[in-house]
């Protein structure tokens, strides 16, 4: 759910592993008739927009064709409220796969293929993550608290 202004956006991003060309495909959705829908936005770090979806009480399909890529290069997926912020509960699960590569080849054992759903997570997907340490554990305490807004 993206916040009331630019500042508190609903934002995915995924940092590209080599040089080459990608394709996005995905599905942006909001299915509550209320409010005013949502607007998704595909930005590369380097080339900027690459692509703009608006949905109210539908699916839009989220297709980029073919996009450059450098290594070290993000690509942001990025939700924004229109007008309202009010019921902009929305769904997108965008996947990338990498099509060409930009000289050199791809190394046989590298990834080529990335899903939101699985593997746009967290360290520690496959159990390996660590466990907080206290002062991590107190800072998770107090972004949740109110007593946050208080401390100087």
């Amino acid at each position: 759910h993206p916040g009331p202004n630019l500042m508190t956006v609903a934002i995915r991003r995924w940092t590209a592993p080599q040089n080459g060309f990608i394709e996005i495909n995905g599905t942006l959705g909001h299915a509550d008739k209320r409010g005013d829908g949502v607007l998704g936005v595909i930005a590369s770090s380097r080339l900027g927009e690459v692509g703009r979806y608006a949905a109210f009480n539908k699916q839009v399909p989220t297709k980029v064709a073919r996009v450059p890529v450098s290594r070290g290069e993000t690509i942001d997926f990025i939700t924004l409220c229109l007008r309202e912020p009010n019921f902009d509960a929305f769904t997108w699960s965008p996947s990338i796969k990498l099509v060409a590569t930009n000289g050199g080849g791809a190394d046989a054992s590298a990834q080529t293929q990335w899903s939101a759903k699985n593997d746009f997570v967290g360290p520690g997907k496959d159990g390996s993550s660590r466990s907080m340490v206290g002062w991590e554990k107190y800072a998770q305490v107090l972004l949740l608290t109110n007593e946050l807004t208080f401390f100087n």
